[in-house]
């Protein structure tokens, strides 16, 4: 049984879905309702079946157990060298199965695409979903939306890397795809369409690819992706973009824009200063918070206010926590957070919707008060003074008068 709910149904074939990805939410609920965040881990480049994945693959069961880990994101490169073949082949188990043993590593993954994943059969990962209860992907391309406690949500699109940039590094066998340039208008369309639609509703809006779009590491800076990508994340007040394939942890964060590299999941090289190939060449090396080299994954904690990514390396040990905050008032401003907000602070609410009905009626009372004293008679104490006074005069003279008479 899956440990999550579908409320919204896919109303594609399943052909259709795998060419143009999921283009309604799949809600995702949360199975621990008593804790203050929705915590997930993150691992790419993993499936190498090696020491170091064995290594890294316990961590990720301790942790996941540390903060009730409710999914792990694969962010591709999963099976190496050369993907898989069907939907039972042996890597399935060599590298996955045989590899995260923990119970606790026993939740929902949500994977995307890498190069060495077109090697082999994409469409076996995807049909794999249909009969592996740890495995989750409707489609090349896809989000998730997922209930974040006290309220909110996050909001995560799985997007195909590959298909924006083929020449990126070992698929340019894509280009012989006489519809190449159409899928690829496509996809690209659907993440503007995907994220103008849910950046209204989402406190956190995340985008998973494999590619980089800045890194130090082996592959670079990615040109299609700065130009084509970038500029619909910024647009849509993405919070963070989140990759792997350079093996490598990496925290960027350029012209106001989150990047997260976790691609040291399987251990595999170049390590070392090779690892570090553009230091000094990349657009982000001046924009550099945190790197380093050793392998390992991520475990994100997200609440309504803040989301803590926190750097972990095959033994165990945090090597850095990123803290994003603030995050954007759309959210805020809409009904689903105006309710998340009533749900958690319901004095506060009624306090400040008493006080807003309060304001108002100050202003317009006060309002009313001043023209209605400015249309009132004025009277002048002066000129009654004076009129008193003359009075008065007029008074004691006409006695002096009669006592003269």
């Amino acid at each position: 049984m899956r440990y999550f709910t579908v409320i919204a149904i896919i109303s594609l074939t399943f052909a259709e879905s795998i060419q143009n990805g999921v283009v309604k939410p799949i809600h995702f609920s949360t199975k621990n309702k008593k804790k203050d965040s929705l915590n997930f881990l993150l691992t790419g480049d993993w499936g190498w079946n090696g020491y170091n994945q064995t290594l890294t693959a316990y961590q990720m069961g301790v942790y996941s157990w540390l903060i009730s880990a409710e999914f792990v994101i694969a962010l591709g490169d999963n099976f190496y060298v050369d993907g898989v073949t069907n939907t039972s082949d042996p890597t399935w188990n060599r590298a996955f199965h045989d590899v995260y043993t923990s119970k606790y590593l026993k939740i929902p993954w949500f994977p995307i695409l890498g190069n060495h994943d077109y090697h082999g059969n994409t469409t076996a990962q995807i049909e794999r979903s249909k009969v592996d209860d740890m495995w989750t992907m409707p489609a090349k391309y896809y989000y998730y939306v997922y209930d974040i406690p006290h309220g909110g949500t996050l909001c995560i699109v799985y997007i195909d890397t590959q298909i924006i940039d083929p020449s990126a590094h070992d698929t340019e066998s894509m280009y012989e795809n006489p519809n190449w340039e159409n899928n690829r208008k496509e996809h690209l369309e659907w993440i503007v369409r995907v994220l103008s639609e849910q950046n209204r509703t989402a406190t956190w809006l995340l985008v998973a690819g494999h590619y980089p779009v800045y890194s130090i590491g082996d592959s670079g800076d990615n040109n299609q992706l700065i130009t084509s990508l970038l500029p619909i994340l910024k647009e849509s007040n993405v919070h963070a973009y989140i990759c792997g394939h350079d093996h490598n942890h990496q925290h960027i964060y350029k012209d106001n824009f989150h990047f997260i590299v976790d691609g040291s999941g399987g251990g595999r090289g170049p390590l070392g200063p090779n690892g570090l190939r553009h230091l000094g060449i990349s657009a982000a090396t001046n924009n550099m918070e945190h790197y380093f080299l050793t392998c390992g994954f991520s475990f994100i904690e997200a609440t309504q206010g803040t989301l803590k990514i926190n750097f972990v390396d095959n033994i165990g040990r945090i090597h850095y926590v990123a803290v994003l905050g603030n995050p954007f008032p759309n959210y805020f401003l809409s009904s689903q957070g105006i309710s998340a907000f009533y749900t958690t602070n319901p004095t506060l609410s009624v306090f400040l919707i008493l006080l807003m009905i309060a304001i108002p009626m100050i202003i317009i009372g006060g309002y009313g008060y001043w023209k209605m004293k400015e249309k009132s008679p004025r009277i002048i104490q002066k000129d009654t003074a004076i009129d008193v006074s003359e009075r008065s005069t007029t008074s004691s003279m006409l006695f002096i008068d009669k006592e003269k008479g």
